[in-house]
């Protein structure tokens, strides 16, 4: 059985790496946190815990707009068309920063950060490495549409009850779809034109947009590219097991040091 001090020790070092984890960096502030529960240095902006308001670190910790956050806002879709770059800082419209991956560019424009498409990430395949790049295809549900991106396979999220068509080659799928929800065309974050029935990324690569062809207005995916980072390196370490083995390799040597007690 461990003894008191050894148990201690334990539990303060692994406070420890968890501090160390959470600061991510030095000259951080505890007291400016953002909606990642990540920390920011003094004068970094960032979107606030409420995933809604814009912050500042200042000296006295994070000062914030003050604006009705909608209810149904979740951390999920709160940096979402942000430009936010791969630390969580919040840029303004103009300026240039690292993408979430830490190693595309992005320009920050009004409809958030237009970024360079190079595949960085070793865990992003597309349908197991089946897809390539730009290749776009409909999701095994029968109406949702798929986009090979930086991130690997990201799919538009629809509810299909209204929309399954009938199974038949791809292009008559489209094609049919496009007739039955109408013709208008969309207009992208760019103001560039898409046809009805087109898929296609944002411009940082974190979601897909739709055009039915009923609106101008085009159906997107809401996700931060922070967020759609960490489920791509979730589910590459659920499918390894990377998870458990790195925390037993972390807790080895203590565990170790307690058994010579």
């Amino acid at each position: 059985m461990l003894g008191l001090p050894v148990c201690l020790l334990l539990a303060s070092l692994l406070s420890l790496l968890a501090q160390a984890g959470e600061a991510g960096g030095e000259g951080v502030l505890a007291s400016c946190k953002d909606v990642n529960g990540d920390l920011h240095k003094l004068g970094e902006a960032y979107i606030g815990p409420d995933g809604c308001n814009r912050c500042k670190c200042m000296e006295g910790g994070s000062a914030c707009t003050k604006k009705l956050c909608p209810e149904t806002m979740t951390s999920r879709e709160a940096e979402a068309n942000k430009c936010v770059d791969n630390k969580g800082v919040l840029h303004d419209v103009g300026s240039s920063f690292t993408h979430v991956d830490g190693c595309n560019t992005c320009k920050c424009t009004e409809g958030g950060g237009a970024c360079t498409r190079r595949f960085c990430l070793k865990e992003a395949t597309c349908e197991g490495g089946e897809r390539k790049e730009g290749e776009s295809w409909t999701h095994r549900d029968g109406c949702n549409r798929c986009q090979c991106s930086i991130f690997g396979t990201v799919c538009s999220e629809m509810l299909c009850a209204s929309l399954q068509q009938p199974k038949m080659a791809e292009d008559s799928e489209r094609g049919e779809a496009r007739e039955k929800s109408g013709s208008q065309a969309c207009l992208d974050s760019e103001g560039a034109s898409r046809e009805a029935g087109k898929d296609w990324l944002t411009p940082d690569s974190c979601n897909i947009c739709q055009c039915l062809g009923n609106s101008t207005v085009p159906v997107c995916t809401k996700m931060g590219c922070r967020v759609r980072l960490e489920r791509l390196i979730q589910s590459s370490e659920e499918g390894s097991g990377a998870g458990p083995l790195l925390l037993s390799s972390l807790l080895l040597p203590f565990l170790l040091l307690a058994v010579t007690y």
